[in-house]
């Protein structure tokens, strides 16, 4: 018999942290967006197309801002490392390029 770690529900966030500044979320398997601590106080959240949703106080409702998250337990999930590679880097890429002349 093969035994797997609960499934979270349909629609719900699962989310990885990285490291202790970013964690990223997943919503049935696809990347949903990530929260990125900037300071103490300062928690930024981007969508799954790293559009910027917000800043926030706190982590818990940064990761509120991208919607419901799966109940609270350890999941073992494997992130899309080039998907999170490609929006961090989009964030910092300017986006008309015109903009890389100057």
């Amino acid at each position: 018999m093969i035994l797997s770690a609960p499934r979270p529900l349909v629609g719900a966030i699962v989310w990885s942290r990285l490291d202790d500044d970013l964690s990223v979320a997943r919503r049935d398997g696809d990347f949903a967006g990530y929260v990125d601590r900037r300071s103490p106080e300062a928690f930024f959240v981007f969508d799954g197309h790293a559009r910027y949703v917000g800043t926030y106080a706190d982590a818990a409702t940064a990761r509120s801002a991208l919607g419901e998250s799966a109940p609270s337990r350890r999941a073992s999930c494997t992130v899309s490392w080039s998907r999170v590679l490609r929006a961090l880097s989009s964030r910092l890429t300017p986006s008309n390029p015109s903009q890389e002349q100057m």
